[in-house]
């Protein structure tokens, strides 16, 4: 929904952009055009006047002269009934042969003439005794008229094609994070099915001995059948992913122990977990046990894995805010990562892992902050000294036990 609004969104603004650049150039335009008109209007009464005048004053005749030669952009075509060119002006290249500039002088007449902009008509009284002469000014825009009037549509051509090209690469990337998404999703699949299983088969091989106590043979059973509820918990999670959550008041304390307990006899030896509990027994948040477990559980295997060879410490902290928010703190005793790693470390599909797919934080970050409306972050980190992943959750303070 999010991200049509925003397409949406841009469209709006880029039709408003473009109208307004599309107004304004007209604008332009027909200013410019009309100063055209008026230049032209102006060189016929110079040359009117210069072919009806008999002042030979200097000054008048430079000035006329100058206006006749100031139009140095606008071509036209002076005329007369018959259409014999008399003058012209910013139309032919002096380089052309001579049969060249004639053709182009009668193309370019003939097409002023079949325009919509009428001649300007020149009135030259002649002598006395001789009937009055009609000239006509043909003109044409200029080709800087011309560029301006068409530039605008260049710029929306080449910006409808690079938006084009944006959203075009915006649905390769999509898609990309798609098929990222889909890859990591199977792989996080069997990484959550691991555990439970390996822990299967670990308890089948010890139940197969032959020296086993009935109390030893109960409490193998009792943990087989940890691994295969946990089994179909991980089936459940995975349901929930693209429906709306089961929120529920829960005691936050309860969930995490739970999860320590359940992860901390299926780690590594090296690794240590341990649960610090500050909460109240009456805290509660409104959240879905079985995806606030696969989040704490991600963060815990996530700082198992972080540990070095020679072992480590793993500490979950709960415990009040200055806000009076529930904080959820994992700490571990590992490499750490650097600011550059820890900008990317929620994005999907980053990992710092040799096989991982980058998809625990991510899921992890989603339910957070989506489902449960709290925040997820990187708290801290130190290379060579671990790190601390802090979850905050908005307590519900109207819970009476």
């Amino acid at each position: 929904m999010r991200v049509i609004s925003w397409f949406w969104g841009v469209i709006i603004i880029g039709i408003f952009l473009v109208s307004s650049s599309l107004f304004y150039s007209n604008y332009l335009v027909s200013r410019l055009a009309i100063e055209e008109e008026h230049r032209v209007t102006l060189l016929a009464k110079a040359q009117e006047f210069i072919g009806n005048t008999t002042d030979t004053n200097c000054e008048l005749n430079f000035i006329l002269e100058n206006i006749l030669k100031g139009n140095e952009s606008v071509p036209v075509i002076f005329a007369d009934k018959d259409d014999h060119i008399l003058e012209h002006r910013n139309i032919i290249d002096t380089s052309w042969s001579e049969e060249q500039q004639k053709a182009e002088l009668a193309e370019r007449l003939a097409e002023m003439k079949a325009s919509d902009v009428p001649p300007v008509m020149i009135q030259l009284l002649g002598i006395p005794e001789s009937a009055p002469v009609q000239l006509f000014l043909f003109y044409d825009e200029s080709d800087l008229l011309k560029q301006l009037r068409w530039f605008p549509y260049g710029v929306l051509l080449v910006m409808g094609v690079f938006i084009l090209f944006v959203f075009a690469g915006y649905a390769l990337t999509k898609r990309s994070e798609q098929n990222k998404l889909w890859a990591g999703l199977a792989r996080e699949t069997a990484h959550q099915l691991g555990t439970p299983i390996t822990g299967m088969v670990a308890w089948m091989e010890l139940l197969k001995m032959e020296s086993l106590t009935p109390q030893d043979r109960e409490e193998y059973f009792l943990e087989l059948n940890k691994d295969i509820a946990r089994l179909q918990q991980i089936a459940d999670r995975f349901s929930r992913i693209g429906s709306k959550p089961d929120l529920h008041l829960e005691s936050p304390s309860v969930i995490i122990e739970r999860s320590v307990n359940y992860m901390s006899r299926r780690v590594s030896q090296r690794a240590s977990l341990q649960f610090q509990d500050q909460l109240p027994q009456t805290c509660r948040v409104n959240l879905d046990p079985l995806l606030m477990e696969w989040v704490i559980e991600n963060l815990l295997r996530n700082a198992v894995d972080a540990l070095p060879d020679t072992g480590g410490k793993v500490m979950v902290r709960t415990f009040y805010g200055k806000q009076e928010e529930v904080i959820i703190e994992v700490e571990d005793t590992g490499k750490g990562i650097t600011r550059a790693q820890a900008s990317r470390i929620f994005r999907t599909g980053f990992t710092t892992k040799k096989r991982g797919w980058g998809l625990g934080l991510s899921l992890s970050k989603r339910i957070i902050e989506n489902f449960f409306g709290g925040k997820i972050n990187l708290y801290k980190s130190e290379l060579g000294k671990g790190s601390v992943f802090r979850i905050i959750l908005p307590e519900n303070r109207n819970f009476e036990p």
